[in-house]
């Protein structure tokens, strides 16, 4: 039987791939579709197929085409605020938050405040004692009536409560939902604010961060204040690009010019303290593949295990990002690796135990899975429901209970706006607290309300499945690294612009292997190219991948180029296999 006879969904009529596939022996089942309108691996036609006609305005990523700043509402409060701050010399303290959005927008604002001539001091909260956002734990830590300006970024815009207080003079940055009425502040910069139409809802806080500088810069040139040669902010555009792609927004739009550029940066002369990351982690080559899965974390490791920073280690995160001295930037780098290495370990504990809960809730239908215990590490539940996510397919909450409190963080799939959920449940006492975005989100739950909570997130758990899209189709033995390497024009390729899923057609299973924890190789006929599973025994996939031996199959993933010893091959980052 052939390709054509097993996955009639090739011909053009009904792009749906159907047939037997691998992934199907999980608890959930795979619907593809296949975009491209033509076979090959051309990235015009790849981006076609995404919708977008433009091709080459899509790939172009220039400073010259980012927006005014003044587009979102107030910023030219908090530009003007900012900069009478400066001139004056007045006492600032930037209060940031603990992962790595948080890490950056401080870092930016910071060593922007720097760059012009005066300083500021600034706040890491600690997950575990403070919370998230501003709270009073951490305000009779930070003390922030002691100062005469306080910027507030990735936190802010629901804290109208503890904010509106407050006597110095408040600036929030921030890109979370708003909740009811705003903070009665001086200025709040958020995009997702009532009445902005600024239409740049998909930055992150370090983005907006640094349009506040930028904007501030301006202001005061203007005042002619710089007699002496103004700052160049593009070095703190790796700090943008860092928090950008860790923070998974979409790689459109600014998002995507402030990541392309500081990749460039990253590549040319980054900051010392991405420096002594990407050292520890093992970056030469930064993209925004490698700072999502090498640098992000090690960032988001000192707020998830390390502490904030009123800590003994105080918070390493932005301690190495403002770090302008070598030799230290190399010590924190080297504690965050260690961090980092201590968090995979509590991380795969934590899963362990939330697969049990989650598989159960699975097996009865459940829409969305809520786990939670006492025995979790506030630190990595968002990880952890993650994978919980990519596991069933569902949205999912993980919990961690801390007096008699229920501390969580979901993750949820396209179609389905977890964070307004939250909001909801919030706004009607069903929570203590909550609040994200579509696609995230956190909460704090009493442990009596847990039950009624997940009944009430269960209930609104509807969306439409959707397929899971297949970029382009591609002969197994036509494809060479030339191919691959011209797929590179589409960088950075991160959310809102992933790497291309190609279907490899006639991939004849040589020979398949089992290496490392739980991964699988399959090797063709061809000795540069193979398909890797990763964590293939997790997924339940080692047998079903062992026995296609000898198959003609269709191989869906990502490839990319395996470089060792000298020798390259096509590499492909595999999804899932059609037989």
């Amino acid at each position: 039987m052939s390709i054509a006879e097993l996955v009639p969904s090739w011909r053009r009529d009904n792009p749906e791939l159907n047939g037997a596939h691998i992934m199907g022996t999980s608890l959930r089942d795979r619907k593809y579709r296949l975009r491209a309108q033509e076979d090959g691996l051309d990235v015009s036609a790849i981006l076609r197929g995404r919708g977008i006609e433009d091709t080459e305005a899509f790939l172009k990523a220039s400073l010259k085409d980012l927006p005014d700043p003044s587009t979102l509402v107030d910023m030219d409060l908090a530009s003007a605020r900012l900069a009478d701050a400066i001139e004056r010399k007045e006492r600032i303290l930037v209060f940031g938050d603990y992962d790595v959005d948080g890490a950056c927008s401080s870092a930016i604002m910071t060593r922007f405040i720097r760059m012009v001539g005066h300083d500021c001091a600034a706040y890491i909260p600690d997950r575990a004692e403070d919370g998230y956002g501003p709270s009073k734990p951490a305000f009779e830590k930070c003390r922030p009536e002691d100062y005469d300006l306080v910027i507030f970024v990735d936190c802010g815009t629901a804290s109208r409560e503890i904010l509106d207080p407050l006597e110095p003079d408040v600036i929030v940055v921030d890109h979370h939902k708003q909740q009811g009425d705003l903070p009665f502040v001086h200025a709040c910069v958020n995009p997702h604010r009532d009445d902005d139409e600024s239409d740049l809802g998909m930055m992150c806080a370090a983005g907006l961060a640094f349009l506040l500088a930028v904007a501030t810069r301006r202001t005061l040139r203007a005042r002619g204040f710089f007699a002496n040669g103004e700052p160049d902010l593009r070095a703190l555009l790796d700090l943008a690009a860092l928090a950008t792609v860790s923070d998974v927004v979409p790689l459109v739009g600014v998002s995507r010019i402030l990541v392309a550029c500081g990749l460039e940066v990253m590549k040319a002369g980054p900051s010392t303290g991405v420096a002594a990351l990407m050292a520890v982690a093992g970056v030469e080559e930064p993209s925004a593949g490698r700072i999502g899965f090498g640098l992000g974390p090690r960032i988001n490791a000192a707020g998830r295990v390390g502490g904030g920073s009123m800590s003994e280690e105080g918070a390493l995160g932005f301690e190495l990002l403002v770090c302008p001295d070598p030799g230290r930037a190399g010590e924190i780098a080297a504690r965050l690796n260690a961090l980092n290495a201590e968090r995979q370990s509590v991380e795969k504990t934590v899963l362990e135990q939330a697969m049990d809960q989650a598989a159960e809730q699975a097996a009865r239908g459940a829409r969305i899975v809520c786990v939670a215990s006492e025995d979790w590490h506030q630190g990595v539940i968002g990880i952890v429901a993650g994978r919980l996510r990519e596991k069933f397919g569902v949205p999912a909450i993980v919990g961690a209970i801390v007096d008699g409190k229920v501390k969580g963080s979901g993750r949820s799939v396209p179609g389905f706006d977890l964070g307004s959920v939250i909001i909801e449940a919030n706004r009607r006492g069903i929570l203590e607290g909550g609040g994200g975005h579509a696609m995230a989100c956190g909460l704090s739950c009493k442990l009596d309300g847990w039950r009624d909570f997940v009944s009430f997130a269960n209930d609104r758990a509807i969306w439409s499945e959707q397929d899971v899209a297949v970029d382009c189709r591609k002969g197994a033995l036509d494809v060479f690294i030339e191919d691959i390497e011209a797929l590179e024009r589409m960088e950075p390729m991160g959310q809102g612009n992933p790497a291309p899923v190609v279907a490899f057609d006639r991939f004849k299973v040589k020979m398949a292997k089992t290496f490392g924890k739980g991964h699988v190789r399959l090797l063709t006929d061809r000795s540069d190219m193979e398909a890797i599973f990763w964590r293939a025994e997790d997924e339940g996939l080692v047998d079903g991948l062992m026995g296609l031996q000898g198959r003609e199959v269709v191989v869906l993933g990502v490839p990319g180029i395996n470089e060792w010893q000298g020798r390259r091959k096509v590499s492909i980052n595999a999804s899932d296999v059609i037989f």
